[in-house]
């Protein structure tokens, strides 16, 4: 039994067809359970490994192991750095101090715009989701809400009736709005 958000990304994966994915998380008992959800959705069509507790599935098309799995080098230098199409990190922030989720969000952005590998974020953090291109609402399993960040963050009491928090900023100008000074609605 999957999660909501592991089908969505399996299921953004196919119809997106990236040939290569790593899906990183942050224990090796989710990138198991990850991989028996993308089995399911891709029944068979791309071959799917894991690295890392044991495991050394290297040339698989989609390939899950844990963000400390592959800070070994031992793992690490089995790939080149273009290995991958798209890399889907599940929540790769949590547990890390400021500094810690900073450090991460750099990395994840110059990925994305100097290495040109597409970066999808899983994430509770509106001021992570607020930095990516397109942001993704799922609620129970259902996709709720898309678009770019600025289309998604200006409809702040829909986000907080899915119990979702915004950016500290857009909070803020909301409460301003509220209190009738005139702001801008996607700051």
């Amino acid at each position: 039994r999957g999660t909501g958000k592991t089908y969505a990304s399996a299921f953004a994966m196919r119809e997106l067809g990236f040939r290569r994915v790593l899906f990183l998380v942050h224990r090796g008992q989710l990138a198991r359970q990850t991989r028996k959800s993308y089995e399911k959705v891709f029944a068979n069509t791309v071959s799917m490994g894991l690295v890392g507790a044991g495991y050394h599935e290297y040339e698989a098309d989609y390939v899950f192991a844990t963000v400390q799995t592959l800070n070994r080098d031992e793992h690490l230098l089995q790939y080149a750095k273009d290995a991958f199409d798209c890399i889907v990190l599940d929540e790769p922030t949590a547990m890390l101090d400021p500094v810690g989720r900073r450090d991460v969000m750099e990395t994840i952005e110059r990925l994305n715009k100097e290495e040109g590998i597409t970066v999808i974020l899983i994430t509770h953090y509106m001021d992570e989701a607020v930095r990516g291109d397109k942001v993704y609402v799922i609620d129970d399993g259902d996709l709720v809400m898309k678009g770019t960040p600025r289309e998604i963050f200006v409809q702040v009491e829909k986000l907080k009736e899915y119990g979702l928090d915004v950016p500290q900023v857009t909070e803020v100008t909301y409460l301003l709005r509220k209190e009738g000074i005139d702001l801008p609605a996607d700051i």
